[in-house]
C-alpha cells in the first residue's frame, strides 16, 4: 500500500490528522505500525497522501490501549495528585492497589498509560487517611 492511492470514496472516513484530533492523542503512526490501527487505505488529503480509517476504530483503539477517559481537562496526573496529597507516587500507587483511592480513569501521555484523578479526590484521600 506504500505510496499508492487505493481509496476513491472518502465519505465517512478520517485521514490521520482528523483521526488524531478526534482521538485526542498522537502517535497514530506507531499504533498503525503495531497493527492496532488498520487503515482502510490511502488517498490524497489536501496535497498529501494520507492513510484513512473508520471513525469506529477510535473506540476500538482506546479500548485496546486501556484508555478510559476521552478528555483529561481539569484532571490531575498521578504525580500531580501525589503532590496535592503530600505523598510520593509510590504511596499513591500502594493506596490505589489496595483500593483506598480509585483514579477517575486512564489516558495516554508521553510516558504511556497514566492514571488521572479529580481535584476533589485530594480531600477525599486526606480524609480517609486521617480516619485510619
Amino acid at each position: 500500500m506504500r505510496g499508492k492511492i487505493c481509496i476513491k470514496e472518502q465519505h465517512g472516513l478520517l485521514n490521520e490528522k482528523q483521526f488524531k484530533k478526534k482521538l485526542g492523542f498522537t502517535q497514530i503512526h506507531c499504533y498503525r505500525e503495531q497493527g492496532l490501527i488498520k487503515p482502510v487505505g490511502k488517498a490524497l488529503s489536501g496535497n498529501n497522501l494520507s492513510f484513512f480509517c473508520h471513525q469506529r476504530q477510535i473506540k476500538k483503539l482506546r479500548k485496546d490501549l486501556g484508555v478510559t477517559l476521552k478528555n483529561i481537562k481539569g484532571l490531575l496526573v498521578e504525580r500531580q495528585f501525589a503532590l496535592g496529597v503530600k505523598l510520593d507516587k509510590n504511596a499513591i500507587k500502594k493506596y490505589r492497589e489496595k483500593g483506598v483511592i480509585k483514579p477517575a480513569g486512564t489516558y495516554i501521555t508521553t510516558g504511556g498509560l497514566s492514571n488521572f484523578y479529580r481535584r476533589s479526590q485530594i480531600a477525599e484521600l486526606k480524609k480517609k487517611l486521617k480516619n485510619k
